[in-house]
């Protein structure tokens, strides 16, 4: 079923799309691969002259299927962003904490079960790197020789 907007937009007559901003019309332009740069009255001409050349094809309808499959995908990519984002959040926090922490404090962490092992498994590699880093500052005089095979009987 059209709603008001798809109404409006696949009007034949210029009339109703007078109500629409210039934003709202470059918007529906760029949905349909159409140029969205002229005045007003230029962006309401090309969706007309759209319009015009569909409903003699007998596509003119389609858009409206067109325009609730963009609102979903839309709405489905908010959803993820907003996941994404409290994911992107709850590691910067973990982050903080090891930045934050010494290296004779445990860190406050979360009950394991709350702790995703991945992020675990990262967060325990970059402790344990942290201290070798940190232990190799207090005492500089330790060296750390790395040999193949090869080498190993030169040395």
């Amino acid at each position: 079923m059209p709603t008001k907007d798809d109404i409006i937009f696949n009007s034949l007559d210029s009339q109703p799309l007078q109500t629409l901003t210039i934003v709202q019309l470059k918007k529906e332009l760029r949905f349909r691969n159409l140029s969205p740069t002229g005045n007003k009255n230029e962006l309401i001409l090309r969706i007309v002259e759209d319009n015009n050349k569909r409903n003699n094809e007998g596509t003119l309808e389609e858009l409206n299927v067109l325009r609730v499959q963009n609102l979903n995908n839309v709405e489905e990519a908010i959803s993820d962003n907003a996941h994404l984002l409290t994911e992107i959040e709850s590691l910067r926090k973990q982050v903080e904490l090891l930045n934050n922490s010494s290296t004779q404090s445990p860190l406050p962490m979360p009950p394991p079960s709350q702790i995703d092992p991945n992020i675990a498994a990262i967060l325990s590699t970059l402790m344990e790197t942290q201290k070798q880093f940190l232990e190799r500052q207090v005492n500089p005089n330790v060296i750390q020789i790395t040999s193949t095979n090869d080498t190993a009987n030169s040395i």
